[in-house]
């Protein structure tokens, strides 16, 4: 089972500051439900207000600023795998049986990407921003990683989902 950890980015575009956090939380529901996702946290800044959709969405809350935010909310994982996302990002429906497949084979690490969004990217997929990454929880609390791009350089060379999530504006 995986442990998730949203990573709150402040979204200029959305109505209401909170509503990308709370697109991704009912994005992972799913995965919650098929026994894939075992607890979740979300970590930002104390002046985010997080700790209101934290309560209502029964999940951890981790403030943090800068480059700590990865290893404090890590560190509140209690899994051995963190399956980190951006808030805002909302993975398609079939990234539960993809991340079931990845536990399955004893993987540990995987990409998400965002789905395509220009003819270079739909040529070479894998140059997609990020959405996600699959991780062990201690390398991700480690500090080795300020982000989610130098996550996934620490845990390459790791295989893509066959899924991909768009980002909620």
């Amino acid at each position: 089972m995986l442990s998730a950890l949203v990573l709150y980015e402040a979204h200029s575009l959305a109505r209401d500051a909170l509503e990308p956090v709370a697109r991704t939380l009912a994005a992972l529901a799913p995965a919650a439900i098929e026994g894939v996702v075992r607890d979740v946290a979300i970590v930002g800044p104390a002046d985010a207000n997080l700790d209101f959709i934290a309560d209502h969405a029964g999940c951890a809350c981790v403030t943090a600023s800068g480059g700590g935010q990865l290893a404090r909310g890590a560190a509140a994982l209690r899994g051995p795998l963190a399956f980190v996302i951006r808030a805002g990002a909302i993975p398609e429906a079939g990234f539960v049986a993809d991340l079931d497949d990845l536990l399955r084979a004893g993987g540990r690490g995987a990409l998400l990407r965002l789905s395509p969004a220009g003819a270079l990217q739909r040529v070479f997929p894998n140059i997609a921003p990020l959405a996600g990454v699959v991780a062990p929880c201690d390398l991700a609390a480690s500090g080795r990683a300020s982000d989610l791009p130098a996550l996934a350089r620490l845990v390459r060379p790791a295989p893509t989902l066959r899924s991909r999530a768009r980002l909620f504006k």
